[in-house]
């Protein structure tokens, strides 16, 4: 199992566990609260409050996870890996990469739509009770501010007890983590590190900053906020820094291939890349695809004529390599 497979089987089970023992974990630093205020009936409020502590304690760890990989849930290829963390890199060749606050929302909301399910559990626990809850997706938005992150959660709810119907469906919740104000300083420091570290250039007045090499002219960047504390836990916005020029993947010559029209194409494309990064294959034709992870080309011969196409091999660190190639189909 890959490390990211692991770290994602973690956090299932995290959630799950939290659940099962009717998550008697409460974080009393997340504000939270219904908007727009509804009147709910007094039988429905159990519910209320189990959701309520639900959307608690699967997005608090969310954002924790998201900082500690440079603001992505899901990193993308390419990344740093350790054994704990896949860790984004946010910065490569003296380019900025790191995530916008766009991505980091829609990171955020994914997660706790696809989790939050995972907590209330089919909502088991009451329905052994007597109390029939049917639910519908969650659908969320996240907003990134700078001294908290606001989840808009639309969780449509519908309660049946002795006979009477309640619904409750809008809930929102506040988390007092300054992942705007830490992203702002991670800016900073990508954006005037250009280069050479700048040691005085790391000193902020309310966080600390912590600087590990980490092989392979690599960098991870930590920044410790101790104003952002739940639970006993400091946030962290971690991010790595490429500070070894990337050499550009090589794709192997191509040299023309003929095929006869209506037969079976086959094409392996190869490519080398001398940082040993992983190489991700495209092309600029929907006739004449390829597989991104092998390289293979695999289709039928259109009519004849000449198709051009450009192969291109990227190692998702921004070197990349373009080949063209004509088919030719007679």
């Amino acid at each position: 199992m890959s490390k990211r497979g692991q770290i994602s089987t973690f956090l299932i089970i995290g959630i799950v566990i939290l659940a099962a023992v009717g998550l008697v974990l409460y974080f009393r630093s997340a504000e939270v609260a219904r908007t727009p205020k509804e009147a709910v009936a007094p039988e429905a409020q159990p519910v209320q409050r189990f959701v309520e502590e639900c959307i608690q304690s699967t997005a608090v760890p969310g954002i924790f996870f998201l900082g500690e990989q440079g603001g992505y849930i899901n990193t993308p290829q390419g990344s740093f890996e350790t054994d704990l963390y896949s860790i984004s890199y946010g910065s490569i060749n003296n380019q900025n990469s790191l995530p916008s606050i766009d991505t980091m929302q829609n990171e955020l909301s994914n997660y706790l739509s696809e989790f939050l399910p995972l907590c209330t559990n089919g909502f088991q626990d009451f329905k052994k009770e007597g109390t029939d809850v049917q639910e519908k997706a969650p659908s969320v938005q996240t907003r990134i501010f700078q001294d908290q992150v606001m989840f808009i959660v639309d969780y449509p709810i519908t309660i049946l007890k002795d006979g009477k119907e309640a619904k409750m469906q809008n809930f929102v919740a506040n988390v007092p983590i300054r992942l705007g104000n830490d992203y702002s300083i991670a800016e900073k420091i990508v954006n005037e590190n250009q280069g050479d570290v700048n040691l005085n250039k790391l000193i902020f007045p309310d966080v600390k900053v912590s600087l590990l090499p980490a092989g392979a002219g690599t960098l991870v960047f930590g920044i410790v906020d101790e104003k952002s504390r739940l639970n006993n836990r400091t946030f962290i916005f971690m991010f790595a820094s490429q500070i070894q020029d990337n050499q550009n993947p090589e794709i192997e010559t191509i040299y023309n291939p003929v095929f006869k029209s209506g037969e079976s194409i086959y094409l392996q494309v190869n490519a080398e890349d001398p940082d040993g990064d992983s190489i991700t294959f495209s092309t600029d034709s929907i006739q004449f695809a390829i597989n991104p992870s092998t390289g293979e080309i695999s289709t039928t011969a259109p009519a004849a004529g000449d198709y051009p196409v450009i192969i291109k091999a990227e190692d998702g660190k921004g070197g990349f390599d373009e080949e063209p190639v004509i088919f030719r189909i007679i």
